[in-house]
C-alpha cells in the first residue's frame, strides 16, 4: 500500500477511535447527570424531633435469622427504651438476608442523608457465598463497571448468585479465592469505616460469633470427595472409631492423616470434638479454630475477617464490639456451640440477648443514649424479657416449634447437609408439637435422605394422615426438599412396594 494510503487508513482509524471515545465520555457524562447508575438513596422516616436513631446493618444475623421476634435488633429496640431514662430510641433493622460486606457498604452509603446516632454493623459471615473477582479480566471488567455509572446502569440486577442444587457436587474455595475475598473485606470494611468518619456518625463494628464446636465443615458432596475413593475410606474409617467412641484413637488416626495429607477441615473437627470429649479443651479449641477456617466451603466468619474488624479498636469515632470474643468467654471451656448458635452462624435467642446486652453496655460506657451508671441487667434477664413479649405459654410453644423447624430445614440444606443437627431440632419439635405434619414430614425427608427409606415412608405416611390429604413436592415452604428425598426413595433398589 503507497505511503499516502496508509497515512489516510492510520487518519481514519484515529478519527473513529476519537469519536467512539468521545461518544463513551458524552455518555457517561450524561449517565451522571441524569443519575444513571448511580448509587441508590435509602429513604427513612424522618427522626423524630429528640429521638435517637440507630441503623443496625449486616446479613441475616442482623436482620434476626431464624426469629425476628427475639433477635438482637429487636432486643435493642424492646429494651432500649426502658434504659434510655424517657428518650425516644429509633431503631432501623437494615439486615439483608445473604448480604456480603460489599452489599452492606454499599447500603450504608445509601443512608447518607439520614440523621444517623449510631450506626451498628455485623458483617463477615456471607463473603463466600457468591465472591466477586477482583483479579484477571473478570476482576478488571468489575472494577470499569465500578467506575462507570452507566455500566451500573445499564447492569444492574444482572448480577446474580448461581446456585447449586441440592446434592451436586460443591466446588471448593481455594487460597487463591480466600486471599482475594479477604482483601475484598477489608476494603469494604475501610470504606464503611470512611463513610462513617466522613459524615460524623458513631460507628460499632462487631465480631461476627461463629458455632465452633456443634457445627461440622462441609464434606457431603465436597467435589474431591467423590474424586478420591481413598480418602472416603480413610474416612470411614475414622468415622467408625468416632462411633465408637475410641477417643484416643480418633486423636492418633486423625494426627496421622493431617501429617500424611496436611490440613483437612473434616478430619481436623473430628480431631477436635475427640480432644473435647478427652478433656483437653485447649487442644480441642485450637483445632476447632482450624477446622473453621479451612472450612473448603466456608459459611462463617474466618478469624482473618474478625482480626481485620478488631484492628479498627481505638480508631476516633469507631467502637470494635468483640462479640465472637465475649461468646467464647460466655461459653463453656470457651467452646462456641448450639447453646449460643443455632447453626452455623445465627445466635439462638440467648445468644441474640447476649448480643443485645454487650451493645447497650458499649453504649453506656461511651455515654451513648445510656447512662453509665444504668442497670443492664443479665443476658437471660434479656431473654426472659423478649419471651414474655411473645405472649402466652401457648404462644411461645407455637414460636419454638417453629423456630426449631427453621433450624432443622436450614440445616438439611446445601452446602451444609449437616444432618445430625436437623435430626437433633426435629426431634426436639416433635416432643413439643407431636402431632405437628410438618414435623413428620421433614422426618420423612430427613431419614430418606439418609437412605433409610423404610423409616422415611413410615414418617411420611404419619404425615399424611395427620395433614388429612396428601403432601405436595412442589411446596418448597414447609418441605423444601421432600422432592429430593422422593427422588432418592425412587432411586434405591430395595424402595419398591406401598
Amino acid at each position: 500500500m503507497p505511503q499516502d494510503g496508509t497515512r489516510h487508513v492510520l487518519r481514519d482509524a484515529l478519527v473513529v477511535v476519537a469519536t467512539a471515545a468521545f461518544l463513551v465520555v458524552a455518555l457517561e457524562g450524561g449517565a451522571r447527570l441524569l443519575g444513571i447508575g448511580a448509587p441508590e438513596r435509602l429513604d427513612l422516616p424522618p427522626k423524630r424531633d429528640g429521638a435517637f436513631r440507630i441503623l443496625a446493618l449486616g446479613g441475616s444475623t442482623v436482620l434476626g435469622v431464624p426469629d425476628g421476634t427475639v433477635g438482637f435488633v429487636t432486643q435493642l429496640a424492646q429494651g432500649l427504651p426502658s434504659l434510655a431514662r424517657g428518650r425516644r430510641v429509633e431503631v432501623s433493622n437494615l439486615g439483608r438476608s445473604g448480604a456480603p460486606s460489599s452489599a452492606v457498604r454499599e447500603l450504608f452509603a445509601a443512608t447518607g442523608d439520614a440523621e444517623v446516632d449510631l450506626a451498628i454493623v455485623l458483617i463477615g459471615h456471607n463473603e463466600f457465598i457468591a465472591p466477586r473477582a477482583t483479579r484477571g479480566v473478570r476482576g478488571a471488567l468489575q472494577k470499569l463497571r465500578d467506575a462507570s455509572q452507566l455500566l451500573r446502569g445499564l447492569t444492574r440486577g444482572s448480577e446474580s448468585v448461581v446456585a447449586v442444587r441440592y446434592g451436586e457436587p460443591i466446588p471448593e474455595v481455594g487460597p487463591a479465592l480466600r486471599r482475594e475475598v479477604a482483601e475484598a473485606f477489608a476494603k469494604n470494611l475501610a470504606a464503611i469505616v470512611e463513610d462513617a468518619r466522613r459524615r460524623g456518625v458513631p460507628l460499632y463494628l462487631c465480631t461476627a460469633p461463629a458455632n465452633l464446636a456443634d457445627w461440622p465443615p462441609a464434606r457431603r458432596h465436597v467435589a474431591r470427595e467423590s474424586t478420591q475413593p481413598d480418602r472416603q475410606r480413610e474416612w470411614a474409617s475414622l468415622e467408625a472409631l468416632a462411633n465408637a467412641g475410641d477417643h484416643a484413637a480418633v486423636v492418633d488416626a486423625a494426627g496421622l492423616w493431617i501429617d500424611a495429607r496436611g490440613e483437612d477441615a473434616a478430619v481436623r473437627y473430628q480431631l477436635a470434638v475427640a480432644l473435647r470429649a478427652l478433656s483437653r479443651d485447649d487442644e480441642a479449641r485450637e483445632s476447632f479454630a482450624l477446622a473453621l477456617e479451612n472450612d473448603p466451603v466456608p459459611r462463617r466468619a474466618l478469624g482473618t475477617f474478625n482480626d481485620a474488624v478488631r484492628a479498627y479498636g481505638g480508631t476516633p469515632g469507631v467502637r470494635v464490639v468483640d462479640l465472637a470474643e465475649r461468646f467464647a468467654a460466655y461459653a463453656e471451656s470457651g467452646l462456641i456451640g448450639f447453646e449460643l448458635v443455632c447453626d452455623n452462624c445465627h445466635p439462638t435467642p440467648l445468644g441474640n440477648a447476649l448480643i443485645a446486652l454487650e451493645i447497650a453496655r458499649a453504649m453506656a460506657e461511651d455515654g451513648l443514649l445510656l447512662a453509665s451508671d444504668v442497670d443492664l441487667g443479665t443476658p437471660d434477664a434479656w431473654l426472659e424479657a423478649a419471651k414474655r413479649r411473645k405472649g402466652g405459654a401457648a404462644q411461645q410453644q407455637r414460636s419454638q416449634v417453629r423456630w426449631l423447624l427453621s433450624n432443622a430445614i436450614y440445616a438439611m440444606k446445601t452446602p451444609f447437609y449437616n444432618f445430625e443437627a436437623s435430626r437433633m431440632y426435629l426431634e426436639r419439635a416433635r416432643a413439643l408439637a407431636p402431632d405437628d405434619w410438618r414435623v413428620h414430614a421433614n422426618l420423612g425427608t430427613l431419614s430418606l435422605l439418609e437412605g433409610d427409606a423404610a423409616a422415611g415412608r413410615q414418617a411420611l405416611y404419619r404425615a399424611t394422615t395427620l395433614k388429612g390429604g396428601p403432601l405436595d413436592p412442589e411446596d418448597r415452604g414447609p418441605t423444601p426438599y421432600l422432592k429430593e428425598a422422593l427422588a432418592v426413595l425412587l432411586e434405591t433398589p430395595s424402595a419398591g412396594g406401598s
